[in-house]
C-alpha cells in the first residue's frame, strides 16, 4: 500500500468511528503528523526563455541549465521535457558533497576514538566532527552555492563556462 493509499484508509477509518465533527479534525491532525504523505520541496520556478531555448531550474545549483544538461528518468519523460529537477552537474556536485560528509563523519571518529590515540589526535578528530555537525546543520549540501564553491571540478568549471545561462 503507497504512502497515500494509507493515509486515505486512516481517513476512511476515523470517519466510520463517527466522531463529532472537533474530535475528527484532532484525530486527523494527529494521525496526519504519522501518516500523511510529505509534501514535496515545493514548486520549482519557471522555465525561462533565452536565446530562443527554455532553461530549467537545478534545485542543486540554482543555476538554469537548457534541456540538453538537465536529468531525466528516461526518454520518454525527455520527450514531455520532465525533468528530475536537476542537472547533470548539480547531481554530481550533490553526490560529491554527501561523499565528503559521510567521509567526514566516519574519519572524524575513527580518528578521535581509535586506539591508542593521543590527546591531539583526539581534538582532530573531534574538530572534524564539530566540522560534519556544522555542515549539516547549515544544509550546506542543499546550497547550490556552497556546492559549486567547494566540489566543482575544473572540468565541470568548463562546460558551466561554454553554457550561456540566463540570470
Amino acid at each position: 500500500m503507497t504512502k497515500i493509499q494509507t493515509w486515505n484508509k486512516a481517513q476512511a477509518i476515523i470517519k466510520e468511528l463517527e466522531l463529532t465533527e472537533e474530535d475528527e479534525k484532532i484525530a486527523i491532525e494527529a494521525f496526519g503528523l504519522l501518516l500523511a504523505p510529505k509534501k514535496g520541496g515545493g514548486t520549482r520556478p519557471e522555465p525561462k526563455e533565452h536565446n530562443g531555448e527554455k532553461y530549467y531550474y537545478c534545485r542543486y545549483t540554482t543555476l538554469y541549465f537548457p534541456t540538453s544538461e538537465m536529468v531525466y528518468q528516461n526518454e520518454e519523460s525527455r520527450t514531455d521535457l520532465k525533468d528530475k529537477g536537476y542537472s547533470n552537474i548539480g547531481i554530481s556536485l550533490w553526490n560529491k558533497g554527501q561523499k565528503y560528509l559521510k567521509d567526514l563523519q566516519k574519519r572524524s571518529i575513527e580518528i578521535a576514538y581509535g586506539k591508542d590515540q593521543k590527546d591531539a589526535t583526539r581534538a582532530k578528530g573531534l574538530a572534524l566532527h564539530q566540522e560534519a555537525v556544522a555542515l549539516i546543520e547549515a544544509n550546506s549540501m542543499n546550497d547550490g552555492k556552497y556546492l559549486l564553491e567547494n566540489f566543482l571540478t575544473e572540468e565541470q568549471a568548463d562546460i558551466l563556462e561554454g553554457l550561456d545561462l540566463p540570470e
